[in-house]
């Protein structure tokens, strides 16, 4: 997708700050020098502003202490599924008057979170994640960051939404919960699976691809920079993963809980049932991260 992303100015911007949620220790008697309390990981997502995981190669993620502090980590596009990035955040364990390490963060510590990449600073318009164990030693926070701006702040990208305006006409739905095409999928839905809201060919569809002697295929498009998920149910309410193959690997392809595709292309992947029995009727969905 061709991408323009949003380039930090200093006018105008509100940066969210996040505080590290640690309770301090108290130690009686003389003051002691212990270690730091073990570090606290923080990873997840980076998307562009049209909703494709951000996998320039040479990006980096900081996160920036108010106390001049500073803790970089790599995007690193199929890092896991779903991820494409992570940062060790060295915690002190609140228990010196000092840190025993200079780069060790005390606890209730506020930060920010830039993107760098080929020289310019981008701002996360958006940080979703759950903070309630935020900065616990040896834990680990997911936040999904989103570049770009978002003036009425629906979690929508404005330069997205223009998009849609452009290639379906004024008048066009484009909040969040709205569907632009009216097909019943919600443009968040397409945003975060990343394919073209505009386009009633190019949403994401499942099919069953029978084959001569051997086990039907599930078939779908999968979009570049994705991480897929087979999930199957036998009563449409209880679902649980499933192992697949993929047939155009070869025999030696063995079965694997997801796929993360370096590039679009029409993916078919067999499902690997443990019990194979034929009289038992299954239903799939993927999962999109």
């Amino acid at each position: 997708m061709n991408v323009s992303l949003f380039k930090s100015s200093g006018r105008g911007l509100s940066l969210a700050v996040l505080a590290l949620a640690l309770i301090a220790l108290v130690v009686p008697g003389p003051v002691r020098a212990y270690p730091p309390a073990p570090a606290h990981r923080i990873f997840g997502l980076v998307r562009d502003e049209f909703g494709q995981p951000f996998a320039d190669q040479g990006a980096t993620i900081v996160f920036i202490a108010t106390n001049g502090i500073r803790v970089a980590g790599s995007i690193t596009p199929g890092l896991a599924p779903g991820v494409n990035y992570e940062v060790y955040l060295p915690m002190d364990a609140g228990m010196t008057r000092t840190p025993y390490k200079a780069t060790a963060l005390f606890a209730s510590t506020p930060f920010r979170i830039n993107v760098l990449a080929n020289g310019v600073t981008y701002l996360p318009m958006e940080m979703a994640g759950n903070y309630a164990l935020l900065g616990k030693p040896a834990g680990s926070t997911r936040i999904d960051l989103t570049l770009g701006v978002d003036a009425n702040g629906d979690g929508l990208p404005d330069a997205w939404q223009q998009l849609l305006l452009d290639m379906l006409g004024a008048g066009t739905k484009v909040g969040p919960n709205d569907s632009a095409l009216n097909d019943g999928v919600s443009n968040m839905s397409k945003y975060l699976a990343g394919v073209y809201a505009f386009d009633p060919t190019a949403g994401f569809k499942l099919a069953i691809k029978p084959r001569v002697g051997a086990r039907p295929v599930v078939e779908f498009n999968a979009v570049s920079q994705h991480t897929y998920t087979l999930l199957s149910s036998t009563n449409m309410v209880d679902w649980e993963v499933l192992s697949f193959k993929i047939p155009a690997n070869g025999a030696g392809d063995g079965p694997r809980k997801n796929y993360f595709t370096p590039g679009t292309q029409t993916l078919q992947i067999e499902p690997q049932h443990p019990d194979a029995n034929p009289g038992v009727q299954h239903f799939y969905k993927v999962q999109v991260q």
